[in-house]
C-alpha cells in the first residue's frame, strides 16, 4: 500500500510539473529595488558588469549586474529620466530628461561630466553612436539632434517627423540614424549629412521605440498600434510585421547574436520571440505594471526589464518555461495533445480534476521558484 502511494505521489509530482511547464511563465532571476517612481530606461555597460537605470523619480541608478545591489545614484536631473545609454568604452552615461537636458556622467565616479542644455524640449531618447563620437537626442520638438561628445556641442539638427521623436538607435556600423514617432513613421538618416534616406510608413500608431539587428540589415519597430515592424534598412521596405500581441509595445530591443527579438508591453510583460521562425519563446511575467524598457545583457545571457511598477527586474534569457499567454508573432497551430494510456486514464479517473489543480499550482509554484535562483 504504501509503495503504491509512493508511486502515485510521484505520478502526481510528475504531471504537476509537466502542468508548471506546459503553462507556466518564466520568473526573473532578481528584482532590483530602489526607485520610488516608474523606470523609463534600462541599459546594459558594454562589459555587461553594471546596469543603469532612469526613471520618474529623477534619478539615473547603477546596478551590479552579478549581485544586484545598487552601486550609486547619480542626481541632477530635474525632471523624470526617460533614457539612458552607456558610451561604447563604458566611461560615461548618457541620459535624456524631462528637463530639458542631455546629462553626460563619468561612470567610475558618479559626476556630471558635462550638461547639453541646447535642448529647449523634453528630451525622450538617446543614442551613442559606435565609435563613441556623437551622441544623438529625439525630442519634444519632432527634431532629432547630434551632438559632438568629446566638445558638448551641437553638430546637426534632423529636420522631418512632424510628432515628438520617441526613440534613436544608431546602426551597427554607425552611418544610419533611425528615429521613431508620435506621427506614426520611422525615418532613416544619413548620419555624415543628415540627409533623411528613408521615410518607413506602415505603423497605424505611435511609435515607441526603434531598434537595429546587429548586423544591421533589419530594422524593428514597436508602436502603440500593438504591432513589431521588421525593416529592411537598405531599401526602406517593410520585411514583415509580426502582429498577435495583445497591447501597446512600449520597447523592442535585439539579441547580440539577432536571433530574439524582445518586446516590452502594456500587458505587464516582456516576450521573447525567434525572429527567424516567429514563435514565442517565453513571456515574462513578473512585472505589476506597465513593462516600458527591455535590453539584453553584451552576451545574451541575461534580460533587463524597466517598469510602471518601479521596479528592474533580471531574467535568464536560457531557462524558463514556454507561455500559455498568446504569442506576440504568427505561429504554427500547436499539435494535437496525444491521447492518455489506460494507466493516465485510470489516475485521472480515481483523482478528480481539482486534485490535479491543486498539486499542479503547489509543485509548480516551487519548481519555478527553485529554477529562478531563489534556493
Amino acid at each position: 500500500m504504501r509503495a503504491k502511494a509512493s508511486l502515485t505521489l510521484g505520478l502526481v509530482l510528475f504531471v504537476a510539473c509537466l502542468a508548471s511547464s506546459a503553462f507556466g511563465e518564466s520568473l526573473p532571476v532578481r528584482t532590483l529595488l530602489g526607485h520610488t517612481d516608474w523606470v523609463n530606461s534600462v541599459a546594459f555597460s558594454p562589459d555587461g558588469k553594471l546596469l543603469a537605470s532612469g526613471s520618474d523619480d529623477h534619478t539615473v541608478k547603477l546596478w551590479d549586474v552579478a549581485t544586484g545591489k545598487e552601486v550609486r545614484t547619480l542626481s541632477g536631473h530635474t525632471g523624470a529620466v526617460e533614457s539612458v545609454a552607456f558610451s561604447p568604452d563604458g566611461k560615461l552615461l548618457a541620459s535624456g530628461s524631462y528637463d530639458k537636458t542631455v546629462k553626460l556622467w563619468n561612470v567610475a565616479s558618479g559626476a556630471v561630466v558635462r550638461t547639453l542644455s541646447d535642448e529647449t524640449y523634453i528630451v525622450f531618447s538617446v543614442a551613442f553612436s559606435p565609435d563613441g563620437k556623437l551622441l544623438a537626442s529625439g525630442s519634444y520638438d519632432n527634431t532629432v539632434k547630434l551632438w559632438d561628445v568629446a566638445s558638448g556641442a551641437e553638430l546637426l539638427t534632423l529636420s522631418g517627423h512632424s510628432g515628438w521623436v520617441s526613440s534613436v538607435a544608431f546602426s551597427p556600423d554607425g552611418m544610419v540614424l533611425a528615429s521613431g514617432s508620435q506621427d506614426h513613421t520611422v525615418r532613416l538618416w544619413d548620419v555624415a549629412s543628415g540627409r533623411e534616406l528613408h521615410t518607413l510608413n506602415g505603423q497605424s500608431d505611435p511609435v515607441a521605440s526603434v531598434a537595429f539587428s546587429p548586423d544591421g540589415k533589419f530594422l524593428a519597430s514597436g508602436s502603440y498600434d500593438e504591432t513589431v515592424r521588421l525593416w529592411d534598412v537598405a531599401t526602406g521596405a517593410e520585411v514583415r510585421t509580426l502582429s498577435g500581441h495583445s497591447d501597446i509595445v512600449f520597447s523592442v530591443a535585439f539579441s547580440p547574436d539577432g536571433k530574439l527579438l524582445a518586446l516590452g508591453a502594456y500587458d505587464n510583460t516582456a516576450k521573447l520571440g525567434n525572429v527567424s521562425t516567429g514563435a514565442v519563446v517565453r513571456t515574462l511575467a513578473d512585472h505589476t505594471g506597465v513593462v516600458l524598457s527591455v535590453a539584453f545583457s553584451p552576451d545574451g545571457k541575461l534580460l533587463a526589464s524597466g517598469s510602471v511598477d518601479k521596479t528592474v527586474k533580471l531574467w535568464n534569457v536560457a531557462d524558463g518555461t514556454p507561455s500559455s499567454v498568446p504569442a506576440p508573432f504568427p505561429t504554427q497551430p500547436p499539435p494535437p495533445a496525444p491521447v492518455p494510456t489506460s494507466e493516465e486514464r485510470h489516475l485521472l479517473d480515481v483523482f478528480p480534476a481539482w486534485v490535479w489543480g491543486i498539486a499542479a499550482i503547489i509543485v509548480g509554484g516551487c519548481v519555478a521558484w527553485l529554477l529562478s535562483g531563489h534556493h
